[in-house]
């Protein structure tokens, strides 16, 4: 399971497919348009015309140029989605967050419900040891008028060794350098206990207590089992000592030791004050575990053919545990955490736990950090026992389930799809796998997750904290924005430039376009680097977490439709009105060759322009007529809209030979008129943003339906996965 490939496809990359096949195929027909028109008025005009031949292979060489031209400016560039994915993803890499799947990029920032895992991701990295009993008092507890653990001075020697010898022996944690101290290597608990050990027990080499008992076989702590247990060999006999989930491991003791390390009854009295502490340790948001033994006098046992047929129940062949001890391990807040749990929360994510931690400890974090609110909180069990409308009525409402097993979140995570969430787990567990693999997305600890949980996972959290989730939320939902921007600022350039050269060169007499193949490119490389240098590196002015998960996110929203039409209309309509009416604006005679081209170094010019603005306008998808918010913050895009602009300079100066600009340049007046008129798009934007969006759905929804409909018919041979594909916007 953790190696199957991920079969879904990246939310936005067959649609981004789509969407740049059909802008090139408009391109492609109108070249195509273009070319066979000037080409047929060419082979008319050519028995009659007195140039010579090399004037009519002229003729015949720029039709082909400027048709070239259009099919090559009308292709987006490949950068429209490479380069925002690869800013992103260094951008997230700087973060702490590493992800495997390119589609899990795109979908995280659409997730609406998250199911958290306490340990690591809500709570520090550092635990420590804060309170226990052991033996029939306790050796230490929380003051509670100072909130400082007091620990008891003397502990006996038997108490001791087997205290050591349990820690030691279940636990898989490791010393790097093989003395105590900060080097110990494990997880979270494991770490803490055996400081615990050094700090309070004597513990001094933890090799050298393995090395002196014979460890017959270690069972690693799994969720499903609550507990993590070792055979050893002892001279009378074998020894299974259990360290697992307090109030599981104390309901399987039938005995416990007094201070002198002997053996006494469990009575009720005891285990209730056992109870009524487990509850105590819990409600201060710390994780409380049992230690436990049982002795046998053979192994292995006559009726289990492996210590792996030992369930969590303990089977019937041992006898009733002998209690040791009960110990509280700290779960502290991190820090900044209640500020990320407010920014996933004020983004529409609802934020679960799913824990098998305690229902008491998993209710005290989720409550301190601000997850638990009005909602419900269950158990594991009773998880289980419900059915399946009863999940479907409770779910809504639940925002902690405790005690849950791999199979309670595998369970959990469809059940929530079903109604309609876009999912996401944080576990780090390798019985977890199932689980990871069902959710839309998923993530697991970089540095202390295990194998199995990063294999299956789709994003891995280098920093381990909910903050990075929420990073990955915004950078996600970033990328998305980076993607629409660009597309907001190339669709309309290129629909108006297209059209404006297939119109204009029609109606000239020399066939001839109002831009010129070779200004016709540089504004191809113009929309092509601004879009994706600067738009895609755009730091996102608008706050992505302020607005609520997409259900099903569409590659141009009706936002962008309106800024797309209206940018078009108004581009092209400036053009044509400079090209047909300009000699009468501009009192130029066109039939001077210096005076029109002067005026198609306007319009090309203008047009220019027009797209700096356009980029401007660009900044924002939404209707909020601010588009300068920030933007003193974002230098790339200042940086890159000012070589452009200087280099355009530069051509209407300099590159009368190559771009066919008229020599010397503009004057200061022709210099105002085009941008003057140019900055009037900004108007044009704020005035488009002003156009209640239900008009923009009346206006639309019927082209829609025919559309649908006329793909009905020529499409009616497709299948559901490539219409689905097919409908990209």
């Amino acid at each position: 399971m953790s190696c199957r490939p991920y079969e879904f496809h990246s939310p936005f990359e067959p649609h981004l497919q789509n969407f740049m096949a059909r802008v090139t195929k408009f391109g492609s027909f109108s070249a195509l348009i273009l070319f066979t028109t000037l080409f047929i008025r060419f082979l008319i005009i050519l028995p009659h015309s007195s140039r010579s031949s090399l004037d009519k292979a002229s003729i015949f060489v720029s039709i082909l140029l400027i048709s070239l031209a259009i099919w090559i400016s009308s292709s987006p560039g490949n950068f429209l989605f490479s380069f925002p994915l690869a800013s992103v993803y260094t951008k997230m890499w700087n973060d702490g967050i590493l992800m495997k799947p390119q589609q899990s990029c795109e979908t995280v920032g659409n997730i609406t419900t998250i199911c958290l895992n306490i340990t690591g991701t809500l709570t520090s990295l550092e635990t420590t040891v804060v309170a226990g009993r052991f033996g029939s008092t306790e050796l230490c507890k929380i003051d509670s008028a100072t909130g400082r653990s007091l620990w008891k001075p003397e502990i006996k020697p038997t108490l001791r060794q087997a205290l050591i010898e349990a820690l030691s022996t279940t636990s898989s944690a490791y010393q790097s350098d093989g003395h105590m101290g900060n080097s110990i290597i494990g997880s979270k608990i494991e770490v803490a206990l055996l400081r615990f050990a050094e700090a309070h027990l004597g513990l001094q080499s933890l090799e050298e207590v393995r090395s002196n008992v014979e460890i017959l076989h270690r069972m690693a702590f799994s969720p499903s089992r609550q507990y993590s247990g070792a055979i050893v060999k002892r001279s009378n006999g074998y020894r299974l000592y259990i360290i697992g989930a307090a109030e599981t491991v104390l309901g399987w003791c039938e005995t416990e030791i007094n201070d002198e390390f002997e053996q006494t009854p469990l009575l009720k009295t005891r285990r209730e004050a056992h109870i009524e502490a487990i509850s105590q340790y819990s409600t201060q948001s710390s994780t409380t575990i049992s230690i436990a033994y049982t002795d046998f006098t053979q192994w292995p046992i006559s009726d289990l053919e492996t210590i792996r047929g030992i369930r969590g129940d303990i089977d019937s062949s041992l006898h009733g545990p002998t209690l040791i001890g009960i110990i509280s391990v700290s779960n502290s807040l991190r820090d900044g955490i209640t500020n990320a749990l407010m920014d996933a929360q004020k983004s529409g994510i609802n934020v679960r736990v799913v824990t098998g931690e305690s229902l008491a400890t998993a209710r005290a974090i989720a409550s301190e950090s601000g997850i638990l609110t009005d909602g419900l909180a269950l158990e594991g069990p009773i998880f289980r026992s419900l059915s399946t409308e009863e999940m479907g009525l409770l779910l809504p409402r639940m925002q902690i389930l405790a005690r849950a097993s791999p199979e309670d979140k595998r369970v959990l995570v469809g059940r929530l799809k079903d109604l309609g969430e876009t999912v996401a787990l944080c576990d780090d567990n390798a019985e977890a796998v199932l689980a990871l693999k069902s959710a839309n997305v998923s993530f697991c600890k970089g540095i202390s997750g295990t194998e199995m949980a990063k294999n299956a996972s789709s994003i891995l959290l280098i920093y381990e904290s909910f903050d990075t989730i929420v990073k990955a939320i915004r950078w996600s939902r970033s990328l998305t924005d980076a993607v629409r921007r660009c597309i907001q600022f190339q669709l309309p350039g290129i629909i108006a430039v297209v059209l404006a050269v297939v119109i204009t060169a029609v109606a000239d007499k020399d066939m001839k376009p109002a831009i010129g193949a070779s200004q016709l490119l540089w504004i191809c490389l113009i929309l092509n680097t601004i879009a994706a240098l600067a738009l895609a590196t755009n730091t996102s002015p608008i706050k992505v977490l302020d607005r609520k998960p997409e259900f099903k996110p569409s590659l141009i929203t009706s936002n962008m439709w309106k800024m797309i039409v209206g940018q078009s209309v108004y581009q092209l309509t400036v053009t044509l009105i400079l090209y047909f009416d300009g000699p009468l604006i501009l009192g130029h005679d066109t039939s001077d060759l210096a005076l029109k081209t002067k005026l198609n170094t306007i319009i090309f010019n203008t047009f220019f322009w027009m797209q700096i603005f356009n980029a401007l306008n660009s900044r924002r998808l939404d209707n909020n007529l601010n588009i300068f918010e920030d933007v003193h913050r974002d230098i790339s895009f200042i940086c890159i809209i000012c070589v452009a602009a200087g280099i355009q300079v530069v051509i209407i100066l300099f590159g009368s030979a190559a771009f066919q600009t008229r020599p010397g340049g503009l004057d200061n007046i022709d210099w105002a008129i085009c941008v003057v008129t140019a900055s009037v798009s900004l108007i044009w934007g704020g005035l488009v943003r002003l156009i209640p969006d239900p008009w923009i759905f009346r206006i639309v929804e019927p082209f829609n339906e025919l559309v649908q409909r006329l793909r009905g018919l020529a499409c009616s041979s497709r299948s559901p996965q490539d219409e689905d594909e097919y409908n990209g916007y």
